[in-house]
């Protein structure tokens, strides 16, 4: 008994280490990912961040009929996390800079069942691969959470620090939002981040895609892309053009899009 006792410890010890990897949850490495975000945030705070979003209206067979380029300067990146109020206090005083997104996708992670998927390298990192998806019946406040309740998606985070690599998501199902049937018929979106001038990452892009159906007559589809360029200096960014907020001038001049309003045949 004694000669293999120690090969029966060192199986125990191995044994209760894997064992020990193995209890880290979906939903723990999601929260500690929430965390590393809201770290993030603050460390870019005092960067300068050139936004340059395109915005793409498509028929419903999601043909292009138009598209519409413009960009801005800020002071950090919006604050809450990669969507959401975009407001800034520059130096004429706070202002709004860019429209809401519908979703920030950080905020509504309690409301989805979590999956751990096998691990997968993403730009260059290995990553936790976590699926997420609809709990079903789920309580809202709002047509946003509402919506929310109905996504399913992917989510990368880095093995090493928890940082968001990359988020993928769709909407699963019709959603009606509004007393006159209103419907988001279609959503889906892509997030990926990249190495910031601080060494750490941050948004890089944020794509989506959105198709909402007001009968009898109108439809709204449209694909909204955002590139996210960070500098610890305003003037390390190429030289400014039309449709660019400046911190120094605090005047925005721009190519405003509204949503396109198409007849259905």
């Amino acid at each position: 008994m004694n000669r293999y006792s120690p090969v029966l410890l060192w199986s125990l010890c191995v044994a209760g280490g894997l064992c020990a990897i193995q209890t880290e949850d979906a939903e723990s490495i999601v929260q500690k990912m929430i965390d590393k975000d809201q770290s993030l945030v603050s460390g870019r705070k005092h960067l300068f961040c050139r936004i340059e979003e395109t915005v793409e209206d498509l028929n419903e067979d999601g043909e292009l009929v138009d598209k519409k380029t413009f960009g801005r300067i800020t002071r950090d990146e919006p604050a809450k996390n990669y969507a959401g109020d975009d407001s800034h206090r520059l130096s004429n005083g706070e202002i709004e800079v860019s429209k809401e997104e519908p979703f920030s996708i950080l905020k509504i992670m309690p409301r989805f069942n979590l999956e751990i998927l096998p691990d997968e390298e993403v730009e260059g990192r290995l990553c936790h691969k976590i699926h997420f998806s609809p709990k079903g019946e789920q309580s809202y406040e709002g047509r946003e959470e509402k919506v929310a309740n109905e996504l399913e998606g992917i989510l990368w985070i880095d093995k090493n620090d928890f940082s968001l690599i990359k988020n993928t998501g769709r909407l699963t199902k019709p959603v009606d939002v509004a007393w006159f049937f209103v419907t988001v018929r279609e959503i889906d979106f892509t997030f990926l981040s990249t190495l910031l001038p601080n060494g750490e990452l941050g948004p890089k892009r944020i794509q989506y895609r959105f198709l909402v159906d007001v009968p009898p007559f109108w439809v709204f589809h449209e694909v909204h892309t955002r590139e996210y360029l960070f500098a610890e200096d305003a003037t390390q960014f190429p030289d400014t053009s039309e449709g660019i907020l400046s911190e120094s001038s605090g005047q925005v001049s721009e190519k405003k899009s509204a949503p396109v309003l198409l007849r259905r045949p």
